[in-house]
Formats: C-alpha cells, sequence, structure tokens
C-alpha cells in the first residue's frame, strides 16, 4: 500500500479574491485528498494535504496549471509529518 504524506504549501502571485480556496478544496475532494486551505495574507494562500506521493504530484500539476483566473508566481512545497484531516475544508 502507498505510504501517506503530508505537503505544506505555500502559493504567491494572485491567488486571493479569485475563488483559490473553493477551486484548491473542490479538486482535492475530487482526488479524494484530505487537508486544509486558508488565505494567509500578503498574497499567499497555505495548503496542507495529505494524500499519496503520486497524487500529490498530480495535485500540484493542476496548480501549476494557474486554475481559473489565479495567477500563481510561485509555489513552495515541503514535506511535513502527516496531519489527522477527516476530509478537505476552507479554513476561514
Amino acid at each position: 500500500m502507498p505510504m501517506t504524506i503530508q505537503w505544506d504549501i505555500i502559493l504567491t502571485g494572485h491567488v486571493q479574491d479569485v475563488g483559490m480556496r473553493l477551486m484548491v478544496r473542490e479538486m482535492a475532494q475530487k482526488m479524494k485528498l484530505s487537508g486544509t486551505v486558508y488565505n494567509a495574507g500578503n498574497n499567499n494562500v497555505k495548503i496542507h494535504v495529505v494524500g499519496t506521493e503520486s497524487i500529490l504530484k498530480d495535485f500540484k500539476k493542476w496548480l501549476v496549471s494557474n486554475p481559473g483566473s489565479s495567477r500563481i508566481e510561485d509555489i513552495v512545497v515541503r514535506e511535513s509529518k502527516p496531519g489527522t484531516f477527516d476530509d478537505f475544508s476552507i479554513t476561514y
């Protein structure tokens, strides 16, 4: 069985006020990932996402495609110890 890992992702650019958190949640749920997404200020959105490495790589490819009207200028990914998330949600 593939190992579950967590990625902590920071998106920088035009990622606020474009529905980014909603799009991230929708895609994460479609991909059966768990975690959370939230606005972090300073034109940043932070994502904590848990899944297998191969699915997380597909999730990152989707982010790189600049979904919706977002314009992602930088994506920082760090692996961390998996959290315990029941589903994928937006944190306000």
